[in-house]
């Protein structure tokens, strides 16, 4: 059985706790069955809105695109699905929609700017699209894809390997630049994000956080580690809205990866140029020196890339789904989330955040060899989830 939901009032997480695979696949069925997800990230999303104090000129970029964004995929995802689900489940999602139009014309002046982002679906046709459906309490759906990311201790800050101490942060261009020097054939023909993920294959400190679409990965994860054996475990939920998963050729990829070969001087300096910037995108009359390099470094890949990025998509996590190329990748159903540029980890932390839902599962400590005796049996253990010749003989070794 699953054990009593906990609600923490003062962070408004929720954990479900389970002790076994069964009571596991049961959580992840209540979870994501319906709109509860849906619902959350809508909410969470007009709570970002009524949050924001700071509307200096300045910043404008990061809120309106980060809004415009989340905006049109939540409402993307309406259009698409509206006449799927239980009539019941409409009325409230529409109730949520009309809340984020009232909160965006409450706090932003220049609320047009994010308006008009939004789909046509607007409050009264979305009414109109329910009435003229004669829609059963029988129709679910998933109104989004759902990512998972275990970890073997729930007191772990959700951040990328690179950015999780000051030192590791400053060396990020030299572990990109050494393990290719000291592992040229490892690296060779591949593009900044390629690069990225065989680094993360390897271990090396990268501004990825891996994710996976299969749950019983994510379990994994949390069970996984002698060294957090006495911790307990965190599995999380990374909803996603339709159109806002990004592929490895995307502009967006090719940004945000490219930040990882600039130094630390640099990447600060991109940081300090964007702040006092009184635009809000990087264009072909920019003359900042830092912003220059970035876009200089984004051509070695894409000569033909158009001279203008959006400051928010360089601050800005955003979700990747590699090629399938690396097997490890492959066996684990991966994808990443990559980190946006930041020189504050709470704030990088805050940012990942809005990704992940408040729900999220704890594996108690001492079920958790109990729960990866249960993941073996279905196939689920070390030699399959690293299908590398040495971590299958640890695997081996154990048997």
């Amino acid at each position: 059985m699953i054990s009593k939901v906990i609600t923490n009032e003062t962070n408004n997480e929720t954990p479900i706790i389970v002790d076994s695979l069964s009571n596991f696949i049961q959580a992840i069925s209540v979870v994501t069955k319906g709109t509860e997800l849906y619902k959350q990230v809508i909410e969470q999303f007009i709570q970002n809105i009524n949050s924001c104090s700071d509307k200096n000129k300045a910043w404008e970029y990061y809120t309106l695109t980060f809004l415009s964004n989340a905006s049109r995929s939540i409402f993307f995802t309406l259009s698409n699905f509206i006449g799927k689900i239980a009539q019941k489940q409409c009325k409230e999602l529409i109730d949520l929609h009309t809340s984020i139009h009232n909160a965006v014309e409450k706090n932003f002046s220049n609320a047009e700017i994010i308006l008009k982002n939004f789909s046509h679906i607007s409050s009264h046709s979305a009414e109109q699209l329910l009435f003229d459906y004669n829609i059963s309490e029988e129709k679910k759906i998933l109104p989004m894809q759902v990512y998972y990311r275990g970890e073997s201790s729930k007191n772990w800050k959700t951040l990328p390997s690179v950015m999780r101490d000051d030192q590791l942060f400053s060396r990020e261009s030299f572990f990109y630049h050494e393990i290719q020097v000291r592992s040229p054939k490892e690296f060779e023909h591949l593009t900044h994000l390629s690069k990225l993920a065989t680094m993360q294959h390897f271990n090396v400190p990268t501004r990825l956080l891996d994710i996976t679409s299969n749950p019983l990965n994510a379990l994994y994860f949390a069970c996984e580690g002698d060294d957090q054996i006495e911790q307990d475990g965190k599995v999380m939920f990374f909803p996603t809205m339709q159109g806002s998963m990004s592929y490895s050729d995307s502009d967006k990829a090719l940004v945000l990866s490219s930040l990882a070969p600039l130094s630390h001087y640099e990447k600060f300096n991109i940081e300090q140029e964007i702040r006092k910037s009184t635009k809000d995108a990087y264009t072909d009359d920019s003359t900042s020196p830092f912003l220059n390099k970035l876009f200089l470094e984004i051509c070695t890949e894409k000569p033909a890339f158009q001279r203008r990025i959006k400051f928010g998509d360089i601050l800005n996590p955003l979700f990747v789904q590699p090629n399938m190329t690396n097997p490890r990748i492959a066996n684990q159903q991966g994808a990443f989330l990559l980190s946006g540029l930041s020189f504050d980890r709470d704030e990088a932390e805050k940012r990942i955040k809005d990704f992940i839902s408040p729900i999220h599962i704890i594996i108690p400590a001492n079920r958790k060899n109990f729960i990866l005796k249960e993941l073996n049996s279905i196939g689920i253990n070390q030699a399959t989830i690293y299908p590398n010749i040495d971590k299958i003989a640890e695997y081996l070794k154990r048997l």
